[in-house]
């Protein structure tokens, strides 16, 4: 009676205590520890940080997949080997450069991206299979590791890089041509899919992120089913396993040299990439921005911050002095800017003290890095994935009954709506069946 007594009080406390001591195999759960928080590597860029995780302070997850679609010379390759890397080599990370175009080598991500030698190798792989292989190959001995000192969390930083995964081929396709025999290869995405279907859990649970750069293609049949006519290659199975899918897309800069007429020209200083989210599980879909690209800079820092600071209004145009009184006007070499100018509407400072920016200064810590936080406070209210209410709950801002009601009404008006057109379009047909004027039948009925 005791035992039953001592049991009936545990359970007044706790009614889960008995799962506590349920065994799952589960290897985490099972030793009563949460899986790591693996957090994020700063991009370099506030603007593509906020794009990946709605956050202008994180960047790419450290345990998941990002991919980057785009067509050609769109910027892909850049960022995995000018953004992606860079912050995981600072934190320590030991990186395998997966080629699959042939294009690079260890000696020129060396000397053009600033490698470390020591942290990274370069892997040339052709086919799916040799890449999905090799990858489950490394992975596998980080797990034999992990097993024979007997830990959960992965003691070796490891990240991937596949560029790119468009350019993979397969055993079949590799065969049939040896064998003079034309035909169409449908293994490749099932082969992908395979391959992420194996890879991604396993990377997840030892804290290795993936990028992965993969090609775009036009369909010809967009315009018939009213669709996005840029596709993603590589089959629908590959998209399930990447959590953010960004779309990229270039726009050159081309900027105005010379200082004659007789040898003005323009010349190409850099690029725009429009990035937009086509999938993620952390921002809203959808969302996006453009960055600046400098070739002799790099990525801008805060390129793109300007969308977002224009719609929470905390950036303006400054069109007349009459409209901004007391605010004083940027110089350039000890002269007053008269160009283009914007007005930094900082909610923390009064308005006499607020900066007014020329156009080519805007996107610096000078100027629209002071308003940064405020930017990252609307990005994250109105871009990031929010906890969801019910509908109508009174613990959220729903609408009232009243607007409940308006709402339903117009569904049904438009339902009404479609129906009485099926019925109209009916008729019309029975009427020119039998020879009738449906038209005038109709109007004489009304």
């Amino acid at each position: 009676m005791a035992t039953k007594k001592k049991g009936a009080d545990a359970l007044a406390v706790n009614p889960w205590a008995f799962f506590d001591t349920v065994t799952t195999t589960d290897p985490f759960v099972d030793a009563g520890v949460d899986r790591p928080t693996y957090g994020f590597a700063d991009s370099g860029s506030y603007a593509l940080n906020a794009v990946i995780c709605g956050d202008c302070y994180g960047g790419f997850p450290k345990n998941k997949v990002i991919q980057a679609a785009g067509l050609y010379g769109s910027g892909k390759s850049l960022i995995g080997k000018y953004n992606f890397c860079p912050p995981l080599f600072a934190d320590q990370y030991f990186i395998y450069y997966i080629d699959t175009e042939n294009e690079t080598t260890k000696e020129d991500l060396k000397f053009y991206a600033d490698f470390p030698e020591k942290q990274f190798k370069v892997l040339h792989f052709h086919t799916v299979e040799q890449c999905h292989h090799g990858i489950s190959t490394i992975l596998k001995q980080l797990e034999d590791y992990m097993k024979e000192n007997k830990t959960l969390i992965n003691p070796h930083k490891l990240a991937f890089v596949l560029d790119s995964q468009g350019m993979l081929s397969t055993n079949k396709a590799v065969n049939d041509v040896i064998a003079g025999e034309d035909k169409t290869d449908l293994t490749k995405a099932k082969k992908l899919a395979a391959m992420y279907r194996d890879i991604t859990f396993r990377m997840g649970e030892l804290g290795c992120p993936m990028y992965v750069t993969n090609h775009m293609y036009i369909d010809p049949n967009a315009a018939a089913t009213h669709s996005d006519p840029k596709k993603v290659a590589g089959g629908e199975g590959a998209k399930y396993s990447a959590s953010v899918i960004l779309s990229v897309y270039k726009l050159l800069e081309r900027v105005n040299v010379g200082s004659s007429k007789d040898d003005k020209k323009k010349e190409v200083q850099g690029i725009f990439i429009q990035v937009g989210n086509i999938k993620n599980r952390m921002v809203h879909e959808g969302f996006g921005t453009r960055l600046y690209l400098s070739y002799k800079n790099g990525l801008s820092r805060y390129y793109g911050l300007h969308v977002w600071a224009q719609e929470a209004g905390l950036i303006q145009k400054y069109t007349n002095q009459k409209d901004w009184p007391g605010l004083e006007l940027p110089k350039i070499n000890g002269k007053t800017f008269l160009g283009n100018k914007w007005v930094i509407c900082d909610p923390n400072k009064p308005r006499d003290q607020w900066l007014v920016a020329p156009e080519p200064r805007l996107h610096t810590a000078q100027y629209i890095g002071t308003i940064l936080d405020p930017i990252n406070e609307y990005v994250k209210a109105r871009y990031k994935n929010q906890k969801l209410g019910v509908f109508g709950d009174e613990n959220t801002e729903a609408a009232t009954e009243d607007e409940l009601s308006k709402v339903d009404e117009s569904l049904l008006d438009t339902a009404d709506a479609e129906v009485n057109s099926k019925l109209i379009k009916k008729a019309a047909q029975q009427a020119e069946a039998l020879g009738l004027d449906a038209e005038k039948d109709l109007d004489a009925e009304s």
